[in-house]
């Protein structure tokens, strides 16, 4: 098991990657068995929530640096800083929104190349709504109720992280 990192929240304590159960095909085993803990990539992000008279939207973003996907906020961890800051950083950085954590939402995993990325992620109640302005690396961003971000989403492990949160079960997933 290789340590993730300290969570302080009352749902987790250390959460661990534990190769062996994360449905990882036998290459990615492989992959990882080979891997530098330090090399592990650390990511975070929100699921940002604004409530409405219509119920919540949730903001979600357009990539165009990766290609054509839409995602949820989301980025690298920064040397220094706690897993919370970072998902608070990026959200502000990609939605030009600030947000406040209201608990753990769940976490996803993938390769980046030939590197294992880690991102958990927080649910977020909009605190200031600004004007979003594009970036090199995120182009739109839109508030959309969760069934149409459900749908928007281009990840499969993103969309089952916002169905923890909306459980929308009238939606079919692949």
């Amino acid at each position: 098991m290789v340590p993730i990192s300290p969570y302080s929240g009352p749902d987790i304590g250390w959460i661990y990657i534990e190769t062996g159960h994360l449905g990882l095909t036998q290459k990615e085993k492989r992959m990882t068995e080979q891997i530098d803990p330090a090399a592990l990539i650390m990511a975070a992000g929100g699921i940002v929530e604004k409530q409405t008279d219509e119920g919540p939207l949730i903001a979600v973003i357009h990539r165009h640096l990766y290609g054509d996907e839409w995602s949820l906020p989301k980025g690298k961890q920064d040397s220094g800083e706690t897993l919370q800051e970072t998902a608070i950083r990026e959200v502000l950085e990609e939605t030009c929104c600030m947000a406040r954590i209201i608990r753990f939402a769940g976490v996803t995993h993938y390769f980046h190349g030939s590197l294992p990325k880690v991102v958990l992620y927080w649910h977020m109640k909009l605190e200031t709504e600004n004007k979003f302005n594009s970036s090199q690396e995120v182009s739109d961003m839109e508030w959309l109720t969760p069934v149409d971000a459900l749908q928007r989403l281009n990840y499969h492990d993103e969309r089952q992280v916002l169905k923890k949160i909306y459980p929308l079960e009238v939606i079919a997933d692949d």
